[in-house]
């Protein structure tokens, strides 16, 4: 397995994350991902590709993707300082529980050091447990529930 970034000259790959974006969405939210999703999400994703302030990077086994990673960079106004964010990472479920999440882990903090950031937060569905110990297992600790109104 390689982990590798993306960039536009990778246009397959980029293709299959929004495959498995779109499992992501079935898997999460019992629900497809409309074409205007798609659509949204693809531009998304070539923004972060072109910021020196975010990056998406892919696993790859046998040349196929099997799983990926986004993250960027903000700062905390109130604090000033600057923080990293791993916006969504996602592995096939035929690879999961095989260690790539946590080489997708290892290679997004990995990222951030690079940018000179220590700091790394994630969002995790509480719903999820393999996911919110996956996370545990590479370091991180829960900090907050997060509420949402909606």
């Amino acid at each position: 397995m390689i982990i590798k970034t993306l960039t536009h000259d990778h246009e397959q790959d980029l293709s299959t994350i929004l495959q498995l974006w779109n499992a992501n969405a079935i898997e999460m939210a019992s629900e497809a991902l409309t074409h205007q999703d798609i659509q949204a999400i693809q531009t998304q994703l070539l923004t972060l590709m072109k910021s020196p302030y975010a990056n998406v990077i892919v696993a790859k086994k046998n040349n196929v993707v099997i799983g990926y990673a986004t993250m960027t960079i903000h700062h905390d106004l109130a604090e000033d300082f600057y923080y990293g964010l791993v916006n969504e990472l996602f592995v096939i479920a035929t690879n999961r529980r095989s260690g790539v999440a946590s080489h997708l882990i290892t290679a997004s903090k990995e990222w951030f050091v690079t940018k000179n950031i220590e700091a790394v937060q994630i969002y995790v569905a509480l719903d999820n447990p393999k996911a919110v110990e996956a996370f545990k297992a590479n370091g991180f600790t829960p900090e907050f529930t997060l509420l949402m109104n909606d």
